[in-house]
């Protein structure tokens, strides 16, 4: 238990940070379980390059019914030891879900970049990230306009996370991660400035030299004008890193 008392003093204050925002003045909140599947991959192909790719099936009512489904190919570049940049081309569908729903499905294009930076004290390792993403959004089925268009916003993303080894020689670890999303530009519809937040609680482990498993939970916060959602999430998440080269 001494081992992982840093990263249990920090996780009250992410959970802090999570729920702090300002609500809007005779703001209602609406709450949801979900269950996410994600994965993610990042292959080195030479000294420099990486391909990248990432999956998520994301369902709500704790499984029962569709949220989201997500994904993107990109490529990495190692800037240094220390720092690695990414572009990529993501896409999602998003279903009529909740409380609250959207007014119809949506399909959405979304080109991002980003840079990713890591440090390491003894042995607590910190991973800071911020992206950029371009939201390029249409909607579909019977429930959309009769001539739907392209909606394009930007969104600023910032995570931190930490990750404790449970020990020296452990291939056990905790992780505990806050990531901030920004809505730089013109806000349209109920949205805010500070769109969402998403503070995590995960359990890893070192399958194998190349593969990790993160099984753990998610409190994730929609800010919005006149009702907020707030959705409580398990996770399972799958990262490989094995090479296509050597």
């Amino acid at each position: 238990m001494p081992r992982l008392r840093p990263l249990l003093a920090v996780a009250p204050a992410l959970a802090a940070l999570a729920i702090a925002a300002p609500r809007a003045a005779g703001a209602q909140s609406t709450t949801n379980e979900h269950a996410w599947l994600s994965t993610f991959g990042e292959h080195r192909v030479n000294a420099k390059w990486l391909g990248y790719w990432e999956f998520s099936a994301r369902r709500a009512e704790l499984g029962r019914t569709w949220q989201q489904q997500l994904g993107a190919f990109g490529v990495s570049y190692d800037l240094s030891p220390a720092w690695r940049a990414t572009a990529s081309m993501g896409w999602s569908h998003t279903f009529r879900y909740g409380a609250t729903p959207i007014a119809a499905k949506a399909f959405e294009l979304r080109p991002w970049v980003q840079l990713v930076g890591n440090r390491r004290v003894r042995r607590l390792a910190h991973t800071e990230r911020t992206r950029v993403e371009m939201r390029n959004v249409v909607p579909y089925t019977e429930l959309a306009p009769d001539d739907p268009a392209w909606v394009t916003t930007w969104r600023l993303r910032r995570m931190d996370r930490l990750v404790l080894p449970f020990s020296s020689t452990s291939r056990w670890y905790a992780a505990a991660s806050q990531e901030w999303f920004v809505l730089p530009g013109p806000i349209r519809g109920p949205a805010r400035r500070l769109e969402q937040t998403r503070t995590q609680l995960l359990v890893g482990k070192n399958v194998a030299p190349t593969l990790r498993i993160e099984g753990g939970y998610m409190l994730q916060a929609f800010w919005r004008r006149t009702t907020d959602e707030i959705n409580h999430t398990a996770l399972l998440v799958l990262r490989w890193n094995a090479p296509l080269a050597r």
